[in-house]
């Protein structure tokens, strides 16, 4: 599932998922606002794309369904850290030699959803694939050992040395997770002396703990338009908690893409746990680009 929703996410970029007004275009984005302004560029596109996610609650799902839907995230998160390090890194590696738009057309062969994204496969195209995925991977690694109770591995993720361009999603994200969802004892001192980031970001996320700890600190980063959507690969991992304060953990998928596919391993795809599309579209909402902190999504605003 999470190469197929790398190839969404960059349809839903194009067709200017992370685009808002025209006043909240930073300076430097000049070149964006001219070729993709949201308000000029129709919807549709992108509408479909949004129409096709939700987010499926990882801890509800049995291990046969989450062998068959994510596979490399169910046993990546059970490895020791070395085996963890070492293929971030192999991972990172492959990242400057990314597949051919050729290799990545037969991944969509038989799945009438991702090929209707087809257009979006040119070489610059496929390299933004490549890399959001990549992104996601390691989002969806630390969320699953936040909301499992691995903290100590998820501390030692900190130390994994990738890439500058994936390093909100390997050292500010990690250190928020352990900030919501870690046990008492963590050194908040000296964990929140490691954020390079607007301590804001915890309550855009929802983690509420999270900006309780931080904010009793001096934090005076500024915030960064695209910041949230690249620490975050664009909401592909959704931790939270439940009603009853349990950390949760919902990823997001292409419905009928993950139906089709446990049909074909024989899986039940009846009372799959499915979160309300609204979540979809306030995470989506979250992750358009601006020049603050956003806002809780307006209830007009459907988009």
């Amino acid at each position: 599932m999470q190469p197929m929703d790398a190839i969404m996410a960059h349809a839903w970029d194009i067709e200017g998922g992370h685009l808002t007004e025209r006043s909240d275009y930073p300076d430097d984005m000049t070149y964006r606002k001219d070729s993709f302004d949201i308000e000029t560029r129709p919807s549709n596109n992108r509408k479909v794309v949004e129409q096709e996610w939700e987010y499926l609650d990882y801890n509800q799902l049995s291990n046969r369904h989450k062998r068959v839907l994510f596979p490399l995230l169910y046993h990546l998160s059970d490895l020791p850290i070395q085996d963890i390090a070492q293929l971030y890194k192999v991972f990172d590696e492959l990242v400057g030699t990314q597949p051919s738009v050729s290799e990545l057309q037969q991944l969509t062969d038989g799945d009438p959803i991702l090929q209707s994204f087809t257009q979006y496969f040119y070489p610059e195209g496929v390299a933004e694939i490549f890399q959001t995925s990549f992104a996601q991977l390691m989002t969806s690694v630390n969320a699953v050992l936040a909301t499992s109770d691995q903290f100590d591995k998820l501390k030692e993720t900190l130390k994994i040395s990738v890439s500058p361009d994936f390093s909100p999603s390997t050292t500010d994200y990690p250190i928020l997770l352990r900030l919501e969802f870690g046990n008492a004892d963590i050194d908040l001192v000296n964990l929140i002396s490691l954020i390079q980031i607007n301590c804001g970001y915890a309550s855009a996320l929802g983690f509420e703990t999270a900006a309780r700890n931080c904010l009793n600190y001096p934090n005076h980063h500024h915030v960064t338009p695209w910041l949230l959507s690249t620490m975050t690969a664009d909401g592909f991992a959704h931790p939270h908690r439940d009603s009853k304060g349990s950390p949760r953990l919902a990823i997001r998928v292409p419905r009928r893409s993950v139906e089709a596919l446990l049909k074909a391993k024989g899986l039940s795809v009846d009372r799959l746990p499915w979160l309300d599309h609204e979540v979809l579209l306030d995470e989506l909402y979250k992750m358009r680009y601006r020049r603050s902190l956003p806002l809780p999504r307006p209830i007009a605003n459907q988009e």
